[in-house]
């Protein structure tokens, strides 16, 4: 994952450091998280976005009274979109959170195989994105920055929902003014290895790369990389 950078501003700067020092997040002891998401699961399998949809809207339900805040509204949608960058190359969006409609959007289908996501990837997103809206509804932030504790708070919302160990991560900050990094971009470039062959261009193999490496859905596993070799998900939020 990488973190975003420390912000300017001081009031914006005390936030980001009590996201960043907050790294637990409390969970229910029963398993109505559990159940929620494999009822995702099961309607991720039948590929219909509405089924999803309608599964997403019952687990953010159940989060959102847990937790006494809100609940945000969602929009499954379908190709992840591609946004192409002026000096080469681009980011492909997973999903994203609107402050002020209080609105998740989250695609199901690969970018460039437009195969139905891996419901790892899916329920990392969603789980990221609702943790956005805990930042503003729960917590009171003005900004909701991707620190080290935004990450730790997703993992556990994740892991516990899917009765999952949570990996220990050894990261580091790249400095004081830049964001940190703790990600496996010497793994994703690894794997995308064999991709490069005649024909194929280096975004399309790093694409078609990480539609590979989704449906094996280790890599979600260890830690959420939020943005490995270029790639960035679940964080594009809305401002």
């Amino acid at each position: 994952m990488v973190t975003d950078s420390i912000p300017k501003s001081r009031l914006l700067q005390a936030e980001y450091q009590k996201s960043d020092v907050t790294r637990d997040l409390q969970v229910p002891s029963d398993d109505r998280f559990l159940k929620a998401a494999r009822s995702i699961e099961e309607a991720l399998a039948t590929e219909e976005a509405a089924l999803v949809r309608e599964a997403c809207i019952a687990f953010l339900a159940e989060a959102a009274e847990y937790y006494g805040v809100s609940v945000p509204q969602v929009r499954v949608l379908r190709a992840r979109p591609i946004r192409a960058r002026e000096s080469g190359g681009g980011t492909e969006l997973f999903g994203d959170y609107h402050f002020e409609q209080k609105l998740i959007r989250v695609w199901m289908r690969t970018a460039i195989q437009k195969r139905v996501t891996s419901f790892g990837t899916f329920f990392a997103t969603l789980c990221h994105e609702f943790c956005h809206h805990l930042d503003r509804d729960r917590f009171g932030f003005t900004e909701t920055p991707h620190t080290r504790g935004f990450f730790e708070r997703t993992a556990a919302l994740y892991h516990h929902a899917r009765a999952t160990p949570a990996s220990v991560s050894s990261g580091r900050r790249q400095g004081a003014g830049g964001g940190g990094s703790i990600g496996l971009a010497r793994i994703w470039e690894s794997s995308m290895k064999p991709l490069r062959r005649p024909g194929i261009g280096e975004e399309t193999a790093r694409l078609m790369a990480a539609d590979r490496l989704e449906s094996a859905e280790w890599v979600f596993h260890c830690r959420f990389p939020c943005a490995a070799v270029g790639r960035r998900w679940g964080g594009g939020c809305r401002r």
